[in-house]
Formats: structure tokens, C-alpha cells, sequence
């Protein structure tokens, strides 16, 4: 069950409330057990909805994944503010803001000590350094596809409607009058010049030229 756009704009209300009542404390501050399932259950239920609308008002579709990213770019910031106070426990000995977190604050805390009390005695050669050693994972180039328009459906004068445009972001599948779309992060695909204006005004993709090596 999606929540109603009501509940998700006062998750979002207390998300940034959270954000500038970090930026101002040097202190963690307490926040409600449940808070970060709230910020799961929005993100859920907008996607969920992005999906339905997707097919039929591609206007609502984008203001959804809008809302979503905006809630998205905000936790990132509580995140960085509240998890880089939290490590610092990992290292001094703070009780009174121990009490400030919650559960699962208090479990990810756990851990983090463990791995600092390893380093400390590996430091003071009371133990061995791990002998597995892990190599830097190298992330492949990202994929580059060139999506056509199917040729028998345009004629010469519709080619000239046509604009290229590189995708950002994977998305939905998209229903439109000549074909339906499913584009993923760095497709470059020919869309009609409305269509493909409006994901650009979006910021959903940018304009582009056909590379020399395709």
C-alpha cells in the first residue's frame, strides 16, 4: 500500500527538520525509533507510483521521480552529518550520546568498534593484520547504447523532428504514441522534439551527437 502524498511531504518536512538540527549541533540528536523505515516507505511508495504513472501522464511520472530524488538528496546530507558523529563514538568513550540513538544507530556503532579495537591492537602489535588482501574492484565503462527510431514508421520530413539525447538515469518503461521506450542510464536514443525537450527540461537527458566510434 502507497502512502498518501499528504504523509510523504511531512516524512520529507521531518527529514529536513533532521538536517538542520544537525548542521546546528555538534551533539547527536535524538531522532524516533522508526525514522529511517518512514524514509524507506515514501521512497517505496513513490516509486511504486512513478511505475503506474509512467504509461499514462508522463508529467506526473517526472514530478514523482523529482520528489523522490529531492527526498534521496536530503538523507544523503542527514546521513553524512549524523553517521560522521557516530563514528567518532567508535573511537571516544561518549555515554550520554550513546543514549541518543536509536537501534540500529546502536548495531552499525557495534561494529564499527570492532574493526577500530582490531586496528588498535594490530597498531600496538597485539594482533596480525588480515592476510587476505582485497584488490581495488575496477568498474567497467559504462554501457552506451544507440537506440534507432524504426525507420519504416518516419518519413524524411519526421527524421527532421527527431533529436538525439543520452539518458540519465535508468527509467521506467515509458508508453508513447510511435513505440514504447526503455531506457537506461547512458542510452543514446532519437526521440521527437517535444518528447525529447521535456526529459531534457527534466534533467532527465541532455542533449547529444552522434559519437565518431558508433
Amino acid at each position: 500500500m502507497t502512502l498518501p502524498p499528504t504523509e510523504i511531504d511531512k516524512i520529507y518536512s521531518d527529514l529536513q527538520s533532521a538536517v538542520r538540527v544537525e548542521k546546528n549541533s555538534k551533539r547527536i540528536r535524538k531522532i524516533e525509533s522508526k525514522f529511517y523505515s518512514r524514509i524507506v516507505e515514501a521512497l517505496d511508495s513513490l516509486e511504486e507510483e512513478s511505475i503506474k504513472q509512467a504509461p499514462v501522464n508522463i508529467d506526473e511520472y517526472i514530478a514523482i521521480k523529482q520528489r523522490k530524488t529531492q527526498i534521496e538528496h536530503e538523507f544523503n546530507s542527514l546521513f553524512q552529518l549524523r553517521f560522521t558523529k557516530i563514528l567518532r563514538l567508535s573511537v571516544y568513550d561518549m555515554d550520554d550520546e550513546l543514549s541518543q540513538l536509536i537501534d540500529v544507530e546502536k548495531e552499525f556503532l557495534s561494529r564499527v568498534k570492532a574493526i577500530v579495537k582490531a586496528e588498535y591492537d594490530v597498531l600496538l602489535n597485539r594482533a596480525k593484520p588480515a592476510q587476505e588482501v582485497r584488490k581495488e574492484k575496477v568498474e567497467p565503462a559504462p554501457e552506451i547504447r544507440m537506440i534507432q527510431p524504426e525507420p519504416a514508421k518516419y518519413t524524411k520530413k519526421d527524421a527532421d523532428e527527431f533529436v538525439l539525447v543520452r539518458i540519465i538515469g535508468d527509467q521506467p518503461p515509458i508508453a508513447m504514441p510511435e513505440r514504447n521506450y526503455y531506457l537506461r542510464d547512458n542510452d543514446l536514443v532519437h526521440l521527437r522534439k517535444k518528447f525529447a525537450d521535456l526529459l531534457i527540461n527534466r534533467k532527465i537527458a541532455v542533449k547529444s551527437e552522434i559519437p565518431e566510434n558508433l
